[in-house]
């Protein structure tokens, strides 16, 4: 694992972990700060950090710490104005409780003869996790936003990824926000229903193509299985294409399930039969 960068960047599920040992590593970090959030959140409920620091900046280690761990790393946290690798026990005691750790027990003091100062933490996260739930973000949404605006997917982030100039990250954003089995399908539901009728089967098989995946029930809402504008556009072309019809937009928007869509493309193939009708 990469200290620097987060965790869920790297592939590494949260809250996943009861036990991380640090030896001697973490002042190796360009911002404290964001490591130790990132390590806290590897941690389940009661978790436990075990870590092992040097925190006495003497002149050997200075050395030895400037010129073979660092080069010209530059810091990003409050060691970059004092231009000191280690980090004091007081200074820890700060950090750790910034970072979100419930309880903080240190084993050893800096004032053992060890030359560098070894010192030994014990850190617990807490044993509550602070979450969100997903059905009622979206009841609070759906009170307040048509249905087309309404978010497909939440998810919790510790913070926004940002560019070096300070700008959100978006394509880290959309790495973060993948796809997953809470933000499918939050509408309780009843029963799967397949599609029937042929004009179910052909849209059946639109959205199959333009969502890229199964659709195991024609109730299921077009947004809520990851669908967008862009995405609804194609499929409004796929339909006048299959059906040879005119649909908008807008209807997709408002009947944004197979089965409502579905009456409202036999609705129009119904009218024109009735308008052919007419004219023979």
């Amino acid at each position: 694992m990469d200290m620097n960068i987060s965790p869920v960047d790297q592939g590494i599920e949260q809250n996943n972990f009861d036990l991380v040992i640090a030896n001697n590593t973490l002042h190796r970090s360009v911002n404290i700060n964001k490591t130790m959030k990132y390590i806290k959140s590897l941690l389940n409920p009661g978790g436990c950090l075990i870590m092992l620091e040097s925190n006495r900046n003497s002149n050997l280690e200075l050395i030895t710490t400037g010129l073979f761990e660092y080069g010209k790393k530059v810091y990003q946290d409050f060691r970059k104005e004092l231009n000191r690798p280690l980090i004091g026990s007081e200074d820890w005691t700060g950090i750790l409780a910034e970072a979100g750790f419930e309880k903080v027990l240190r084993v050893i003091d800096d004032q053992s003869d060890d030359y560098f100062g070894k010192n030994i933490f014990a850190c617990f996260a807490p044993l509550t996790l602070k979450t969100i739930d997903p059905a009622k973000c979206r009841e609070f949404a759906n009170a307040r936003l048509p249905d087309y605006m309404v978010p497909v997917r939440f998810v919790k982030l510790d913070e926004v990824p940002l560019t070096a100039n300070g700008k959100v990250d978006r394509k880290r954003l959309a790495d973060l926000v993948k796809f997953n089995d809470y933000s499918v399908n939050l509408r309780e539901k009843n029963i799967a229903l397949e599609p029937k009728t042929d004009t179910e089967k052909i849209l059946y098989e639109i959205w199959k193509e333009v969502l890229n995946q199964e659709i195991n029930d024609i109730n299921l809402n077009f947004f809520d299985l990851g669908g967008d504008s862009l995405l609804a556009t194609k499929m409004m072309n796929l339909i006048r294409e299959k059906f040879k019809i005119e649909i908008s937009l807008q209807s997709i928007f408002e009947d944004s399930t197979i089965y409502k869509l579905a009456m409202q493309v036999d609705s129009i193939l119904s009218d024109f039969a009735d308008v052919e009708e007419g004219m023979i």
